[in-house]
């Protein structure tokens, strides 16, 4: 039987013109300078449009690529001490406000101030426009400790009538247990009385491993 050689024809390689070449390479500082101009814009107009907290993390990201960047720095100049102001005034008014979840708010808002002065910390060029940006560390302290405290009346309440054979509010005190965790893990005794809040409200809730995170800084 004779052999059959089986041959692959081979595609010839894709070549480019170099007079395209240079175009594209000619296009691509261009479209650079475009896009750097679009973001200034928007940062701006993010600004002028009351949106602090997208002016101040615009600016920044901008300036750790361009620490000289007069738009970014003129504009993060503007926007973070507006932006400071406006949480400082909100966390008031959550902190007089009468909602029984309160803290947890003060809570949020001080963990985002917090997370810009490290973003401020971590870009050179930032620092040189924020010399002294606001460390609110000792405060969402304070608040966590606070928030944790409220869960934990919450649970002790809850428990009570579940004592008396509410399952609803029994379910409602393990609730309140898990939602501390993010506070405040082992919280005096609540872990204790979250385990008897399951007993009594049982076939109510399923309770699985419970990983105890705490949004106490480290």
């Amino acid at each position: 039987m004779k052999e059959v050689g089986i041959y692959r024809k081979l595609q010839p390689a894709v070549s480019i013109c170099p007079h395209k070449l240079s175009v594209m390479k000619n296009l691509l500082p261009l479209c650079i300078i475009i896009f750097a101009l679009v973001s200034c814009k928007s940062t701006k107009r993010a600004y002028e449009k009351g949106d602090y907290e997208k002016a101040v993390r615009n600016s920044i990201d901008r300036l750790r690529s361009n620490p000289d960047n007069k738009k970014s720095r003129e504009t993060l100049e503007l926007a973070y001490p507006a932006f400071v102001d406006y949480m400082e005034e909100r966390i008031v008014t959550f902190k007089l406000g009468s909602n029984v979840y309160k803290w947890e708010r003060v809570v949020d808002s001080y963990a985002i101030l917090n997370q810009l002065y490290d973003e401020i910390q971590r870009s050179p060029g930032a620092r040189r426009v924020i010399v002294d940006p606001k460390n609110y560390r000792s405060e969402y302290e304070e608040a966590v400790a606070q928030a944790a405290a409220v869960r934990y009346t919450l649970v002790s309440q809850a428990l009570e009538e579940g004592r008396k054979g509410n399952r609803q509010k029994a379910k409602e005190a393990f609730n309140h247990f898990e939602r501390s965790l993010e506070f405040r893990p082992y919280y005096r005794d609540a872990e204790q009385m979250a385990m008897e809040a399951r007993e009594y409200a049982t076939g109510c809730v399923d309770v699985e491993y419970i990983p105890m995170h705490s949004r106490t800084l480290s």
